[in-house]
């Protein structure tokens, strides 16, 4: 009876590309803080101490731990998974990734910096005063003003510019990317099973789904009670209602765009792997993955331009 050692080779190739995808997953995590820490640092700004501490604790512990306990699929596939870390799949994935990420952070922030109604306003602390973050006189409209305005300039303290639109912005953009890319990496048939039958990791999944949305959508009276009871949490609401919605909407073309390219990468892996596919074939299909990988990136500009001009 050979059923143990088919069972022994589901299981062991079902471990291997749970270990592979979590590799990608930290080293997302890795880029995308690496990336809305450093678009913050431009500014002499940063995140808030609670801030980190629900994007490690709360939201990457979690999917990081449960993500590891999808089953074996029931089926053994033919084909074997990709062993080896520094390899084609796996480069491309995590680098493209990493571009996509970056491209829509940059786009985000300034998106953030185009909001109306978000403008450089010498009027609003008085003809001679100017927004000091030590002042506890300051006037509430100085916090709608962008970093760096003459009247609110860019504080030597990083701690007096982190309650700020921009740092808000990029917290709550950057917490769809982690949830975006986890998704992309849960690889299902034929290895494993669907990650709806991982109850933990998706129900954890879709908790934090709605505890992100809810903090970005939160109604600005309610965004202030929280942050009277989270004294660390520091959210600043938006001058602009609607641009929660339209932040919302980027997110959510970011995480379609995501998954996508993480679909055409496997396709084109498994492209690699037909001994027969011919040389010149293969860099017409490599030459069409670059070309979808940039569109992808480029698309948040794209759709801005098509919206301005129509």
């Amino acid at each position: 009876n050979i059923r143990p050692l088919v069972t022994l080779m589901r299981e062991g190739r079902a471990a291997l590309v749970t270990s592979i995808s979590c590799f990608k997953f930290m080293a997302l995590y890795s880029s995308i803080q690496f990336i809305t820490v450093l678009r913050l640092y431009l500014l002499n700004t940063n995140m808030s101490d609670f801030q980190y501490l629900w994007i490690d604790l709360f939201l990457i512990f979690p999917l990081a731990v449960y993500m590891g306990r999808t089953g074996a699929y029931h089926r053994l596939s033919r084909r074997r998974p990709q062993g080896r870390l520094i390899s084609f799949s796996v480069l491309s994935s995590v680098l493209g990734q990493t571009f996509i990420a970056g491209c829509y952070q940059c786009f985000a922030a300034w998106w953030t910096l185009q909001m109306k109604k978000f403008r450089c306003d010498n009027s609003c602390p008085g003809a001679s005063r100017v927004c000091d973050p030590s002042d506890d006189d300051m006037p509430s409209c100085c916090l709608l003003l962008p970093l760096g305005c003459p009247t609110r300039p860019i504080s030597s303290d990083t701690d007096d510019n982190i309650l700020s639109v921009e740092a808000t912005s990029a917290f709550l953009f950057s917490q769809f990317q982690y949830l975006a890319v986890v998704i992309a990496f849960n690889t299902s048939k034929p290895y494993r099973k669907s990650m709806v039958t991982n109850v933990w990791f998706f129900s954890s999944f879709l908790l934090l789904a709605v505890l992100c949305s809810a903090l970005l959508l939160l109604p600005d009276n309610l965004l202030q009670v929280l942050n009277d009871e989270i004294g660390t949490l520091e959210l600043q609401p938006f001058p602009a209602a609607s641009f929660k919605w339209k932040m919302f909407a980027l997110a959510v073309l970011n995480a379609a765009v995501t998954y996508i390219f993480e679909i055409v990468v496997e396709l084109l892996e498994r492209k690699r792997e037909k001994k027969e596919q011919s040389t010149w074939l293969l860099s017409l299909v490599t030459s069409a993955f670059l070309v979808v990988l940039v569109l992808f990136s480029l698309s948040p500009f794209i759709l801005f331009a098509s919206l301005r001009f129509t």
